[in-house]
C-alpha cells in the first residue's frame, strides 16, 4: 500500500491569528462580551496556556484534549461547570470560524491522492479529530476513506514518533511506500525520516523571520490579521522532497 500522510496545522489550514495566543486573548474577550467570569484578554490568555501546561503534566505521554485542558482551567479561574462548558464550546467554534486552507495544498493533496493508495492527516493537537475533519473536508481536503489521527485521542504524537508507529499498526496491510510532508524539522521530517518514511519539508505557511521580528516589536498580543493570514498562505512552494534513510 502506497500512503500519502499531511501534517495539518501550518501546513494545510492556518489560523487567521498569528499565534495561538491570540486566539486565546481572543477567546478572552468574546468571553468577557458574553458576560463571563474572565481575566483581562492577555491574563485569560496566560491562563490558558498555564492550564495546558498543566494538563499535559498529568496526561498519559503528555498528549491533551482540550476537555482536560478546561477541566485544569476551570478551577483556576473559579468557574462552575456551566461556565466551563460554556467557554470550552466557545474556543471550540472559535478555531473553526478562524481556520483558513493553504491554496497551494488543495492541489498538492489531490496530486497525492491520484498517485496513493491512501490519504492520512497527522497532527500534534488538542483538539477533537471531529472539528479538524470537518474543517479539511469544508476546504476541500479530506473524503471518505481517508483517516486522520490527532495526538491527544491517541496519546500519541508526531514529536515523540508514536503517533506514526500508531497508524502504521492500523493500515490494516503492510505499506511498501510512506510519504509524509508537513512544516516542522523535528516531527515532520527528522522523526519519520527514522522510521523509513520519505518526506517532504515544506515551511511556506509558516511565519518567515520578518513576519516574527513586527510581533516581537510590536509586543503583546496581536489580534487577527487578514493581511498577515494571506501572507502565509499565498507564498509560491519552494518544498523539496526528502528520501528517508536506508
Amino acid at each position: 500500500m502506497r500512503v500519502v500522510s499531511f501534517d495539518v496545522f501550518d501546513t494545510l489550514l492556518v489560523r487567521v491569528q498569528a499565534r495561538p495566543t491570540d486566539l486565546f486573548a481572543q477567546l478572552g474577550a468574546e468571553l468577557a462580551a458574553a458576560g463571563l467570569k474572565v481575566p483581562a484578554p492577555a491574563a485569560f490568555a496566560a491562563a490558558r496556556q498555564q492550564a495546558e501546561l498543566a494538563a499535559r503534566r498529568t496526561a498519559p505521554g503528555g498528549e491533551v484534549t482540550l476537555a482536560e485542558i478546561y477541566a485544569a482551567l476551570a478551577p483556576a479561574l473559579g468557574w462552575d461547570e456551566a461556565t466551563r462548558a460554556t467557554a470550552q464550546q466557545r474556543e471550540l467554534a472559535l478555531e473553526e470560524r478562524s481556520l483558513r486552507p493553504v491554496p497551494a495544498m488543495q492541489s498538492r493533496v489531490a496530486t497525492a491522492r491520484a498517485a496513493a493508495d491512501a490519504v492520512w492527516f497527522l497532527s500534534d493537537m488538542y483538539l477533537p479529530a471531529a472539528l479538524l475533519e470537518r474543517v479539511l473536508r469544508r476546504e476541500g481536503f479530506f473524503r471518505e476513506g481517508d483517516r486522520l489521527f490527532v495526538s491527544g485521542e491517541h496519546r500519541a504524537s508526531k514529536h515523540r514518533g508514536d503517533l506514526f508507529v500508531k497508524a502504521r499498526a492500523q493500515a490494516g496491510q503492510a505499506i511498501t511506500d510512506w510519504l509524509h510532508l508537513g512544516d516542522n524539522p523535528h516531527a515532520d521530517d527528522a522523526v519519520p525520516r527514522a522510521q523509513s518514511i520519505r518526506t517532504e519539508l515544506w515551511q511556506d505557511a509558516v511565519l518567515n523571520r520578518y513576519e516574527q521580528l513586527v510581533l516581537t516589536r510590536a509586543g503583546g498580543l496581536q489580534p487577527p490579521s487578514a493581511a498577515s493570514a494571506r501572507t502565509k498562505t499565498s507564498r509560491p512552494s519552494t518544498a523539496g522532497q526528502r528520501d528517508a534513510p536506508d
